[in-house]
């Protein structure tokens, strides 16, 4: 379970900064933490919150042209009491980076001739 609450300020007409604030539970508390990629990344223990922990997250982002976008930004995540029961309890934090294209707002568009067919 998941719930987010943020804004986000419009700097320029280019420049966006975003702020959010996330909290994380397991669906239930024999319910393991798992990593994006499926495995299980903690197991479940007897008797563990299902609180995994709150995050802060910080953007700023840029955009390029209609279809370009990039950021930057900085997460920290609070462990919650599954996280301090179940490991060493820290905190964790992590700076990133991204593109973005969205192909719909940048104007590109393949060709698609209907009802036309090329081998004739």
């Amino acid at each position: 379970m998941q719930f987010r609450v943020g804004v986000e300020e419009e700097l320029t007409k280019k420049w966006k900064l975003k702020e959010a604030f996330e909290g994380y539970w397991l669906a239930t508390s024999n319910d393991n933490f798992y990593a994006s990629s499926g495995a299980i990344a903690v197991p479940a223990r007897p008797g563990a919150s299902r609180h995994i922990g709150n995050e802060l997250d910080l953007v700023a982002e840029y955009q390029l042209n209609k279809g370009l976008t990039f950021g930057f930004g900085y997460a920290r995540l609070f462990a919650g009491q599954f996280l301090k029961t179940t490991t060493p309890g820290h905190d964790y934090s992590y700076p990133y980076a991204y593109f973005q294209y969205n192909f719909s707002k940048s104007g590109f568009h393949y060709p698609v001739s209907p009802n036309k067919n090329p081998g004739r």
